[in-house]
């Protein structure tokens, strides 16, 4: 859950993730993010999925706020994030329960996260990377496809 991986500095030409920064907190994102920056060769690319605002229709619940107040938020700030309610439970019986574990490994806080698109253009354009595109809900219209090429 930590890194770094096992893999070497620019290993890769590319990496690619699926619903992974889906459910990171926000430090933990920007640990990843400078991971996959790493074991990317200069020139190469990283594939990574997000939800966004499509994603909302599907979360307020779990949010427990109404659908406007969430793109209200999200709008204002660029990000949500709400831990999983069994979060800590389910990391209590991690040790009693390792096979059926759905958490296993994962150390700090884990949930939904939704990040605006404006917000990773802001955050995710970095020495490292440069955001060349977003394409929004292309899977299942609710992930967020966001590519970055390896400076």
């Amino acid at each position: 859950f930590t890194p770094p991986l096992r893999y070497a500095d620019g290993q890769f030409d590319m990496v690619y993730s699926v619903s992974t920064f889906s459910h990171l907190n926000m430090d933990d994102q920007v640990l990843w993010l400078n991971e996959m920056a790493r074991i990317t060769k200069p020139g190469g690319y990283c594939f990574l999925t997000t939800e966004g605002a499509f994603a909302l229709q599907w979360l307020h619940e779990a949010f427990g706020r109404s659908l406007t107040a969430l793109r209200e938020e999200l709008s204002e700030r660029g990000w949500l994030y709400k831990e999983y309610p069994d979060f800590e439970e389910n990391r209590a019986s991690d040790d009693i329960l390792k096979i059926t574990s759905v958490l296993r490994g994962i150390e700090r806080s884990y949930g939904h996260t939704v990040l605006s698109t404006d917000y990773i253009r802001e955050n995710w354009n970095t020495p490292e990377f440069e955001v060349t595109d977003i394409l929004e809900g292309l899977i299942d219209l609710r992930q967020d496809l966001i590519v970055l090429r390896r400076n």
